[in-house]
């Protein structure tokens, strides 16, 4: 019996201990962290050198006992493209453009050069060569002419070109032609030009609208399937959620549909055109006493418009409910042709929003109003003649920022961004974009790389000079100095997250936050848990150019030059690799997130680098 009960005892324990170790290595492997460092060129190359800031392509330099020298090429995948020998005592004066997997592009004597694997020359000319993709090249002339991999012209005489869906695909124009080309499946579309790319919150195409230039009908295209999807459609509007509301012609009759992300329609209920719903609103209005602005009209069914009062001459609301005017402002009654400019500033019907200006001529000043038609209420208003707006941004709170335009006369506002509160009043004013913490955008542009933060809870401005927006995985967090050097870090509402002395030098990646303090760096990633680790003596976060090392995929990069060697720490101070007898040289991250890592190696038989994975 007491055997049963220590066996149990012993299963359970067991149990509970192979439980522990799966959830371990589930959440390992899950991770996207750093887990190993390999060695994938050996350092016995005299020179290494990544020909981009992502390190798409890479060069390296053997270098034998006679002086002779072979450049190997290799693409982002560090598979060998091909190579070349610089004889002793002779000059490289090739320049590397771009390595892809079946050509690379040649710089030499002012002349550019494709060759393949084999290092045989495929293409030369006198222009400059732009690498697209995998597969297509542009030559750059008076115009352009575009090449395949091979070097074979395809179409000559482009006045335009553009590059969708992370540049697998490619618009090229003419002076009468638009034509479309996709890495994959080559010309893909003829007579159709790209309207507009679709992309998620991570930048990633969702699929293009494509325009048919004779017609002029719009039609969705799927990018992965490298097809058009569905019928097509004379207009569209992209919603919130990237998908679209689209109009088309059924037996003659405009109808309204919804196309979702994957370019399947649904049809919505009982739609009117532009026209339909103007001619309803106008029969509700005396055209003997008003004159109907009609961009004002975005629904049949909606109760206040937009008029001129033509026997008061006033502008203002008109609701169709009770059928009473509500006058915003007065035109010069000596005038007998009364209007004002009316546009729109979006199409959202749920946030209908209108500019309107008027003349001094006409209104006896410059007037500039911005309209909430559908909550019948004026967000904004300015009599300065001196100036003009050019974007105009509205939150959630009634706050709105106003750019006003490099052409206003007066230099208090000439190319800066006002924001005014609730009440219209000026608050603040800036060099840069002004973003309120805490509150969300209704419509209009907003958020540049560099913004001004505005505290409504504290009535002012936060930083004299710009914020920057930082991601740390896809999180935003704002990051600034304040007037007592230090580096202070934001949430998106306005929570601070960290504060360190700017000597600190808080340095940040995509995916995690670092900064020394005394001797310990400090490690965050998006869960602002601080990790330590206690730099060991002579061990730095910089590399052998004394530029800084940012922290990669949960991990820090050590230096240690008196000593010679390089460490590699997860944020949990677990020691990945330490590469002994060699030094940073510098570390690059490539679009696919893997860290590649040059190291200098020192010894008896000279100075030769190598290169590592960290992945």
């Amino acid at each position: 019996m007491k055997k049963n009960i220590i066996n149990k005892i012993i299963y359970v324990i067991v149990s509970i201990f192979v439980i522990a170790a799966i959830v371990f290595l589930v959440k390992y492997f899950s991770s996207k962290n750093i887990k190993m460092v390999r060695n994938i060129l050996k350092p016995v190359y005299s020179d290494i050198t990544c020909i981009d800031d992502n390190c798409s392509s890479i060069k390296a330099t053997k270098e034998n006992k006679k002086g002779d020298k072979t450049v190997e090429l290799y693409n982002d995948k560090v598979k060998k493209v091909g190579s070349y020998v610089v004889k002793s005592g002779k000059e490289d004066k090739k320049q590397i453009v771009s390595i892809k997997d079946d050509y690379f592009i040649v710089s030499e004597d002012k002349e550019y050069y494709i060759f393949n694997k084999s290092f045989k020359e495929l293409y030369k000319t006198n222009n400059a060569l732009i690498s697209l993709n995998q597969k297509y090249i542009l030559e750059k002339g008076e115009k352009y002419t575009l090449l395949n991999y091979k070097g074979e012209k395809l179409f000559e005489n482009i006045s335009e070109y553009n590059l969708y869906n992370n540049q697998k695909i490619i618009e090229i124009v003419t002076e009468n032609k638009y034509v479309i080309y996709d890495e994959i499946k080559n010309k893909i579309l003829d007579g159709y030009k790209i309207d507009k790319e679709v992309i998620d919150s991570e930048n990633n195409t969702l699929y293009l609208i494509v325009k048919n230039v004779k017609t002029g009908v719009y039609q969705y295209y799927d990018c992965n399937n490298y097809k058009m999807v569905g019928d097509s459609f004379e207009n569209y509007t992209v919603t919130t959620d990237n998908e679209l509301i689209v109009s088309k012609r059924e037996n003659g009759t405009k109808v309204d549909y919804k196309i979702n992300t994957k370019g399947e329609q649904t049809k919505l209920d009982k739609s009117f055109s532009k026209v339909e719903k103007i001619n309803n609103i106008s029969k509700k209005i005396s055209d003997d006493e008003y004159y109907l602005y009609s961009i004002s009209v975005y629904e049949s069914s909606q109760n206040i418009v937009l008029v001129d009062n033509k026997k008061s001459k006033e502008f203002g609301f008109y609701d169709l409910k009770n059928k009473k005017f509500g006058k915003i402002y007065s035109y010069n009654t000596k005038e007998d042709n009364i209007y004002s400019s009316v546009t729109k500033l979006n199409s959202d019907n749920d946030n209908n929003y209108l500019e309107v200006s008027c003349s001094s001529k006409l209104c006896g000043k410059n007037l500039l109003y911005v309209i909430n038609i559908k909550d019948k209420k004026t967000e904004f208003y300015n009599e300065n003649e001196k100036v003009v707006l050019q974007n105009y941004t509205q939150y959630e709170n009634g706050y709105k920022m106003i750019k006003y335009s490099n052409k206003s006369e007066d230099e208090k506002y000439k190319g800066k961004y006002v924001l005014y509160n609730n009440k219209n009043e000026e608050v603040s004013i800036s060099e840069n974009e002004i973003l309120i913490l805490g509150q969300k955008v209704v419509f209009g542009p907003v958020k540049n790389e560099t913004v001004t933060l505005y505290s409504i809870k504290n009535k002012k401005s936060l930083n004299n000079t710009g914020a920057d927006i930082i991601k740390i995985k896809n999180k935003e967090y704002y990051k600034y100095q304040d007037e007592k050097n230090n580096t202070i870090l934001l949430d998106s509402n306005g929570k601070e997250m960290l504060k360190v002395k700017m000597s600190q030098n808080l340095k940040n990646s995509d995916d995690s936050l670092i900064y020394i303090d005394n001797k310990k760096v400090k490690m965050y990633s998006d869960d602002f848990k601080v990790k330590n680790y206690s730099l060991e003596k002579n061990e730095e976060l910089i590399n052998n150019n004394t530029n800084d090392i940012l922290p990669y995929k949960g991990a820090i990069f050590i230096n240690n030059t008196k000593e010679k060697y390089i460490k590699i720490v997860n944020f949990d101070g677990m020691k990945i690799r330490k590469i002994k007898n060699s030094t940073v040289e510098s570390i690059y991250q490539n679009k696919e997130k893997n860290v590649y890592i040059i190291a200098k190696k020192e010894d008896k038989n000279g100075t030769n680098f190598g290169l590592y994975l960290a992945k």
